[in-house]
C-alpha cells in the first residue's frame, strides 16, 4: 500500500493498492483506516491500482491497512500497516 505519511485534518489523502490474481479473477479491496471507518472497493481487474480517499476528523497518528480478496472468495492477510500522521 501506498500513501502519504501525513496529512492535515479533514484533508482527503490518497492511498493506493495493487495485487495480481493467479486466476485473473476480479478483485475486491478493503481498506481499514485506524479511525473506526472502513471501506470496500470491488470490481478491480487483477494488477489495477485502487485508489481510495480518506479523511481524518482528529490529529493523531492511525495505522492504515489494506487486504484483498478474490471472487472464489479467496482472500489476502492484511498489509503491515501504514502510519499516518494527521496535523491541525
Amino acid at each position: 500500500m501506498f500513501g502519504p505519511d501525513t496529512v492535515r485534518v479533514d484533508s482527503a489523502a490518497e492511498f493506493r493498492t495493487v495485487t495480481t490474481d493467479p486466476e485473473a479473477d476480479l478483485i475486491t479491496y478493503a481498506f481499514a483506516w485506524g479511525d473506526g471507518d472502513s471501506v470496500t472497493a470491488p470490481g478491480y481487474a487483477s494488477g489495477d491500482t485502487a485508489r481510495m480517499l480518506h479523511a481524518w476528523s482528529g490529529t493523531g497518528e492511525y495505522q492504515v491497512r489494506t487486504t484483498a480478496s478474490d471472487v472464489a472468495g479467496h482472500k489476502s492477510p492484511w498489509s503491515p500497516p501504514h502510519a499516518v500522521v494527521v496535523v491541525p
